[in-house]
C-alpha cells in the first residue's frame, strides 16, 4: 500500500510537533522550590523569644506555650509534606530542638541530616545536628557524644554535661 502525500504530510507534522515539544522541554529550567515562609517566621520568633530586649531574662511562662504551638505547627507542616528546601528542614529542626520529649530531639537531628544532604552544610546546621543528638541522648539517659548540652541549678552557673 503506497504512502499518500497526505499521509506523509501528517506524519511530518506529527514528528515536527514531537521534536518541538522535546526541544522546549529540554530548555525549560526545573522549578526551584522556595523556602516555607511560615517556617521561617516561626524560626525567627523562636529565636526572638530567646533574645529578650535590654538583657531581660526569658519569661518561660510566655515562651513555653509559644514553643508548644510552634512545635505542633511544625509537625503538621512536616506531615503535610510542606518541608522541601534545606532551609525548611533546618528551621524545623531548630524548632523541634526546643521540644520536650526525646522524639522531638531525634527528629530535629534527622532534619539536620536532611538539610545538610540538601546543601545546607554550614557550621550552624552541623552544630544543631550535634546538639540535637546530644539532647536526645541525654534525655534517654545516655552520655553525650559532642558535649553541647549544659545543665544549671537555680542560683548556679550552667555546667556542661559530658
Amino acid at each position: 500500500m503506497p504512502i499518500t502525500f497526505r499521509t506523509l504530510l501528517a506524519l511530518t507534522a506529527i514528528c515536527s510537533l514531537v521534536i518541538l515539544h522535546y526541544a522546549h522541554a529540554k530548555t525549560r529550567l526545573p522549578q526551584t522550590p522556595t523556602d516555607n515562609a511560615e517556617l521561617l517566621r516561626m524560626h525567627n520568633e523562636d529565636q526572638a523569644d530567646r533574645s529578650p530586649a535590654d538583657g531581660k531574662a526569658i519569661d518561660w511562662s510566655t515562651v513555653a506555650p509559644r514553643d508548644k504551638a510552634r512545635l505542633a505547627r511544625t509537625k503538621e507542616l512536616y506531615h503535610e509534606n510542606q518541608l522541601t528546601t534545606a532551609n525548611d528542614y533546618y528551621h524545623a529542626a531548630l524548632i523541634l530542638q526546643h521540644g520536650t520529649v526525646p522524639e522531638d530531639f531525634l527528629l530535629a537531628h534527622e532534619f539536620c541530616v536532611v538539610a545538610i544532604s540538601k546543601g545546607k552544610n554550614d557550621k550552624h546546621t552541623r552544630w544543631l545536628a550535634a546538639a540535637s543528638e546530644d539532647r536526645f541522648l541525654m534525655n534517654i539517659g545516655r552520655p553525650q557524644r559532642f558535649g553541647t548540652q549544659y545543665l544549671s541549678a537555680p542560683g548556679q552557673r550552667a555546667v556542661q554535661i559530658v
